[in-house]
């Protein structure tokens, strides 16, 4: 932890709980997503790139310095594309009319 005294330590845990806490509900809402999906479409063309989210595969961007001997692979979950919800907006629109 950083800083002196008990405040700076306590904004840090509370800001990395927050944090820990969306991660958690994140991954949640994407294993039940993939879990509809394999019931609704289960030969679909989603499974090339939604994949099984496992623990391991949460974690940050960067390298852990502790575990790097010369050698990192990224988790898959930083390689995957974003989603494009720009077609989507017409449908949604018409069909809340």
């Amino acid at each position: 932890m950083s800083g002196t005294g008990n405040r700076p330590n306590t904004r840090l845990l509370t800001t990395y709980k927050g944090l820990s806490c969306k991660v958690t509900r994140a991954a949640h809402k994407y294993r039940m997503a993939v879990a509809a999906l394999r019931i609704l479409d289960p030969e679909g063309e989603w499974r090339e790139e939604l994949k099984e989210l496992r623990r391991e595969d949460i974690c940050g961007p960067g390298k852990d310095p502790e575990e790097s001997n010369g050698h990192y692979v990224m988790s898959w979950i930083w390689a995957t594309q974003k989603a494009d919800t720009t077609t989507l907006t017409t449908e949604a629109v018409s069909f809340c009319d």
